[in-house]
């Protein structure tokens, strides 16, 4: 497998087969012995393998063109494009990816035609939001690695140490946050008990997994509440019984000035009476404090929660989406449209519905390999958006 990698996200396109060859050997059976349950889901699969390449147009630069030629070259609408719908080529171990509808080869290269996986590409226009997200993109990079050709990602950007453990000097690792095949192989043979412990803890893989498994059934369908605990009276300070004695809606006011969700914890662990009055309102305070990262596309194109008819929407459109059952991937939908094409853009029939659990939603968010890749992802466009904010005029024209 290549030495190749996207520049959003640092990880490999053919990495769910060689991960299955990787764990055969480690575990020392066939490949098709190996459990199901430490391999990647087909979707994982297409995510990987549904590419986009950020270049200029084919008349327009050569992957060989010399590097004063690409410095010239203006980074505009008319001369650069992301051409979507690519797969890894047969040469991929060469760098080429190819174009599904034409069967069209190119070479990929480090500043000029630039790889990625087609659902990254979709969350970097999400995270700069401007018309212009493609050619400033392309001159980021043609910025960042102009003397850099043989550089495997964007030079300057962080993608995290748990990527960097897994990229070997000829191919990509997935095992690499493991110390060895002994360690895999204790890993795998305890079973479902070290699932988690594969996925999101030690073992990293959350690294490669797709970045938009919205974990919506999976809230809806978790019995999890926490625990009414009667109120008493509180052993601290005077002061704080005085808190304690606020009026619920006082106190949600207080709750909903919290920045974050370990902050909204801990003024739950304050006492029991602070917990009582809050928890029956715990979901929409989670629902205040939901990171858009962990909302799906359709959501932040119709407002998010900026007001209650797009909250109600929202909510209608993720109870629409979890009966759909559709495990289509938002990666290969195409980043234009406002809705994901398996979610309909109507309430329910029913009538009535239950309010949507968000702080189960928060919890499944916080468990899910996805939405951990989500937010990585994420963090590493937003060190582009700050790169994409120091280009220069030079930097974006060309420096002919």
């Amino acid at each position: 497998m290549s030495d190749v990698y996207c520049f959003l996200c640092g990880a490999n396109a053919e990495v769910a087969e060689q991960l299955e060859i990787d764990l055969a050997a480690a575990l020392d059976l066939p490949r098709s012995r190996v459990p199901k349950a430490f391999l990647f889901s087909p979707e994982d699969e297409l995510f990987q393998t549904s590419l986009a390449l950020c270049a200029p147009h084919d008349d327009l630069l050569s992957p060989s063109a010399p590097t004063s030629t690409l410095a010239q070259l203006p980074a505009s609408s008319s001369t650069i494009h992301l051409l979507r719908a690519c797969v890894p080529g047969p040469r991929h171990a060469y760098a080429e990816i190819r174009h599904a509808p034409t069967d069209r080869a190119y070479w990929i290269t480090s500043n000029s035609h630039i790889f990625g996986h087609e659902g990254c590409f979709r969350i970097l226009q999400n995270v700069l939001r401007r018309d212009d997200w493609v050619e400033r993109f392309w001159a980021v990079v043609r910025k960042a690695n102009l003397a850099h050709p043989a550089a495997n990602g964007i030079s300057g950007v962080d993608y995290g140490e748990e990527v960097d453990r897994t990229q070997g000097r000829t191919a990509v690792l997935p095992l690499g946050n493991f110390d060895g095949p002994d360690e895999v192989r204790a890993v795998v043979e305890a079973g479902d008990e070290a699932v988690d412990e594969y996925w999101v803890g030690r073992g990293a893989m959350w690294v490669f997994s797709r970045p938009d498994a919205f974990p919506v059934q999976e809230a809806l369908e978790n019995t999890f509440a926490p625990i009414h605990l009667p109120p008493r009276p509180s052993r601290h300070s005077r002061m704080l019984s005085k808190f304690e004695a606020l009026p619920v809606e006082l106190l949600c006011a207080v709750a909903r000035e919290m920045d974050t969700l370990p902050e909204l914890l801990d003024l739950l662990r304050v006492s029991k009476t602070i917990r009582h009055k809050l928890v029956s309102s715990l979901d929409l305070l989670v629902r205040h404090l939901i990171r858009p990262h962990f909302l799906p596309p359709f959501a932040l194109h119709i407002g998010g929660f900026d007001s209650s008819d797009s909250v109600s929407l929202v909510e209608d459109m993720l109870w629409s989406r979890s009966s759909s059952r559709s495990t289509t991937p938002d990666s290969v939908l195409d980043v234009r449209r406002p809705f994901d094409v398996d979610t309909p853009a109507t309430t329910p029939t029913d009538s009535v519905r239950p309010p949507f659990p968000w702080l189960r939603y928060a919890r499944e968010c916080a468990r899910s390999a996805s939405m951990r890749n989500r937010q990585r992802i994420i963090w590493i466009c937003e060190q582009i958006a700050d790169m994409v904010d120091e280009l220069t005029e030079a930097d974006i024209h060309g420096a002919g």
